[in-house]
């Protein structure tokens, strides 16, 4: 008479969900502060491309060498490091950047910036943005809290958060 021996698993039953429940919020949390988070907008700075209370998703895995002018980057800006600015990136390291009466250059050539709805006439003197740091402003110019009124005009790298990789709030059209 042969003896069937039953297959048991640690992990059947009640106990397996606790742990797999257990695994799936510790992985939630990993990827949550390591990985991607989501933000939402406390001001205009923006608008239209992000408007206030939009819901954002943040991705931190970026490449901090490789953000190019353009993409809206989320920092912490060097006049409070306890922050979270979101702004679009205008000159990397290297870069001169200079405003006359609202119109941005960037090595000399004048921005084409779509984006921008909202001009002001604001003039900044040329600055070269230093090796591993960033220039940043709004997309609301005439009401944007960003490097053309901060004494310390530029955001190292190490500041750099993330980079937005939706807007939550657009895609689901609330």
């Amino acid at each position: 008479m042969e003896k069937t021996v039953k297959d048991k698993r640690l992990l059947d039953g009640p106990l397996g969900y606790v742990v797999y429940i257990m695994l799936g919020v510790v992985l939630a949390i990993l990827l949550r502060t390591f990985c991607f988070t989501i933000g939402k907008v406390p001001s205009g700075s923006m608008e239209p491309t992000i408007a206030i209370g939009d819901r954002i998703f943040i991705n931190r895995l970026i490449n901090k060498s490789s953000i190019q002018r353009g993409e809206i980057i989320i920092f912490h800006p060097t006049i409070d490091p306890s922050k979270i600015f979101v702004k679009r990136l205008i000159g990397v390291g290297g870069d001169t950047v200079r405003i006359d009466n609202g119109v941005v250059y960037v090595n000399g050539i004048q921005l084409v910036e779509p984006y921008v709805k909202n001009k002001d006439l604001l003039s900044m003197e040329e600055l070269t943005v230093p090796k591993d740091e960033f220039f940043f402003l709004g997309d609301n110019r005439a009401n944007s809290d960003d490097a053309r009124y901060w004494e310390v005009k530029t955001v190292k790298k190490s500041a750099i958060v993330g980079s937005l990789a939706f807007n939550i709030t657009e895609v689901l059209g609330h």
